[in-house]
C-alpha cells in the first residue's frame, strides 16, 4: 500500500478533472455549469436550486476546490468505492465507522475529554462519505477520480488515513481485499481498510485514543486490547511515556510484570488532572470492590461530565452504585451489587433500539453466535444489575433468567451528565458484568506484558466474551447520542 502526501493527492492528474474531458462537472475554468452544477430539476429558470438564476441564463456555482474538481458526471453507472473496515488487528469488521474522502488537510485530534457529543469532528472538509453497516461494509458514491485518492476511516478518536492508488470513473472500485503484510517478517494477514494499530502508523493523521488501563487480577483486560482489538504491543507503556495505552497497576495485580513507569489505580483516581489526560479510562476487575477514596468517586463524576469515557467490569460498580457512587449514577439502574451468578444462560442482545439490532446482526455475521440475537456461550458472569432505568441508561446484554419480574442486565451504558437533555450530554460510562479475559492467562508471573497474553489455551471460555464486547468497546468511543435513534455521524470542521 502506497502512502503519499495528502497534498500530492490534490496535485495528481485526474482521469476526468475539471472539464479536462468535457464530461466532468466543471468547465476548463473550474466553474460548474448547467444541470451538473447542482440544478436539482435540470431547468435553467426559477426553481428551488440555491444556484438558480431567475433570468434564464446558465446557472453557475463557485469554483470547485481540490478533489471536488475530480468528481465526474457519468453517462451511465456511478463512481463508487466499496470496501470493508476492520479492527486494528485486521481480523474483525467494524460497525459505524465513518469513511470519507477529505478535501483538505486533516487537523490533529486533541486528547482528553471535551463536552461535545462527538469528541473528534470529521476533519478535512469531506467531499463524499458513508458509514459502515453491521458487516463492516460501505459504499461511497460520486467519488473523485484519479490517482492517489486519500481515504479516511474514523470512529470517535480512532482515525486512519490511507491512499487509494487509483479510482476509475463510472465503475465500482472495490478495495475489500487482504494482503500478506511484509512476507518473511510478519506473515499475519491484514486488511487494507482497518483502524490503526499504531499511532501515526502510516500517516501523520493516524490516531488511537489515549487510554488509561487499570489492571486487575480477576480480568486481564489489557490482553483484550492487545489480542482482540489488535493494538500493537509497542503502544503499551507506563504513565511517563508517549504510548497510547498507559498502564496503572490495580490493587491486586502486584505480581504482574508490567512496563516500567506503570502507575497505580489509586494514583489515577486521586488526581482529576491525571484522569483528564485520557480519552478513555478502562478499569478491569480487581477481585474486590476496593475503596477509590472520596476524591476518586468525585473525580470520576467530574471526568465523565466533562466528556470522558469509562469502561469498568464487575467490582467497578462502586463508581456508580450507592453507597459510594453519586446519587444520579446510582439512579440509572436498580442495582443488586454482590451477586455472584456465574451461569445466567441463555443470554440475549437487547434489540429494542437501532444499535442493539445492529449488534445482534454483527455478532451473527462474525460467527460469535449461530442464533441471531442470542449468545449461548458467555462465561464468568456476575449479577449486579437487575434492570436499568429508562431512558437514563441503555441495556445491551441481558440474561434470560429473571430476578423477580425482570431479566438480569449483564451490560449497560449511560450518558452524562445524567439529568441533562441528550443534546447537552457528552460523556459515557459503561458497566459490564461480563468479564473480558478473566484470569485465564497462566504465565503472567514469568513473562513481561504483553508477551504472556499469548499463553491462554484455546477453548478457555472467554472467546465469546471478548467477541461480544469488541462491538461495545468501539461503541464507547463513538458519538454520544440518544440510543433510541440511529447512529449519528461526526460533524465536519
Amino acid at each position: 500500500m502506497r502512502i503519499t502526501s495528502f497534498f500530492a493527492a490534490f496535485a495528481a492528474s485526474a482521469l476526468l478533472a475539471c472539464g479536462s474531458s468535457g464530461t466532468g462537472p466543471c468547465t476548463t475554468g473550474g466553474f460548474c455549469t448547467g444541470a451538473d452544477a447542482g440544478d436539482l430539476d435540470s431547468s435553467l429558470d426559477p426553481d428551488t436550486d440555491p444556484f438558480g438564476n431567475q433570468d434564464g441564463s446558465v446557472e453557475t456555482q463557485p469554483p470547485c476546490v481540490n478533489l471536488q474538481c475530480q468528481q465526474v458526471t457519468c453517462q451511465s453507472g456511478d463512481t463508487t468505492i466499496t470496501g470493508k473496515v476492520y479492527d486494528p488487528g485486521g481480523k474483525t469488521p467494524l460497525y459505524n465507522v465513518f469513511v470519507y474522502v477529505p478535501n483538505a488537510p486533516l487537523l490533529p485530534i486533541d486528547t482528553g475529554p471535551k463536552c461535545t457529543a462527538c469528541q473528534a469532528p470529521a476533519s478535512g472538509n469531506p467531499v463524499v462519505s458513508a458509514t459502515t453497516d453491521e458487516k463492516g461494509e460501505f459504499v461511497i458514491h460520486n467519488v473523485p477520480v484519479g490517482q492517489d485518492i486519500p481515504l479516511v476511516m474514523q470512529l470517535g478518536k480512532w482515525r486512519r488515513r490511507i491512499t487509494l492508488p487509483s479510482v476509475t470513473a463510472c465503475v465500482d472500485n472495490n478495495f475489500n481485499t487482504k494482503k500478506v503484510y511484509d512476507p518473511g517478517v510478519d506473515k499475519t494477514t491484514e486488511s487494507l481498510m482497518r483502524l490503526p494499530k499504531k499511532q501515526v502508523e502510516g500517516s501523520p493523521d493516524d490516531n488511537i485514543p489515549l487510554m488509561a488501563m487499570v489492571t486487575g487480577s480477576c480480568d486481564y483486560a489489557e490482553c483484550f486490547l492487545a489480542n482482540t482489538i489488535g493494538i500493537d504491543p509497542s503502544e503499551f507503556g507506563g504513565t511517563n511515556t508517549t504510548k497510547r495505552v498507559r498502564l496503572y497497576r490495580g490493587n491486586d495485580s502486584s505480581s504482574k510484570q508490567l512496563p516500567a513507569g506503570t502507575g497505580t489505580g489509586l494514583g489515577l483516581w486521586g488526581s482529576y488532572a491525571e484522569m483528564a489526560k485520557y480519552d478513555i479510562i478502562f478499569g478491569a476487575c480487581e477481585c474486590s470492590d476496593y475503596d477509590r477514596t472520596t476524591a476518586g468517586y468525585t473525580n470520576m463524576k467530574k471526568y465523565l461530565e466533562a466528556g470522558g469515557r469509562m469502561f469498568g467490569t464487575h467490582y467497578y460498580y462502586n463508581f456508580f452504585a450507592s453507597p459510594t457512587g453519586p446519587t444520579d449514577f446510582d439512579g440509572v439502574a436498580k442495582w443488586n451489587t454482590g451477586g455472584y451468578d456465574n451461569d445466567l444462560a441463555p443470554y440475549y442482545v437487547d434489540q429494542t433500539f437501532p444499535k442493539g439490532k445492529a449488534m445482534a446482526s454483527w455478532l451473527f455475521d462474525v460467527k460469535a453466535t449461530t442464533t441471531q440475537g442470542r449468545l449461548d456461550n458467555l462465561y464468568d458472569l456476575r449479577h449486579d444489575v437487575d434492570q436499568i432505568v429508562t431512558p437514563k441508561a441503555t441495556r445491551w446484554l441481558y440474561s434470560g433468567q429473571q430476578s423477580g419480574n425482570t431479566y438480569k442486565t449483564l451490560y449497560m451504558s449511560f450518558n452524562t451528565p445524567v439529568n441533562k437533555p441528550v443534546v447537552d450530554q457528552c460523556g459515557r460510562a459503561v458497566f459490564s458484568d461480563v468479564h473480558l479475559s478473566g484470569s485465564s492467562y497462566t504465565s503472567y508471573t514469568s513473562q513481561p506484558f504483553p508477551q504472556w497474553c499469548g499463553s491462554r489455551a484455546a477453548g478457555s471460555g472467554y472467546e465469546n466474551n471478548e467477541a461480544a464486547l469488541e462491538f461495545l468497546f468501539f461503541d464507547l468511543a463513538s458519538c454520544v447520542q440518544d440510543d433510541q435513534k440511529p447512529p449519528v455521524v461526526p460533524p465536519p470542521n
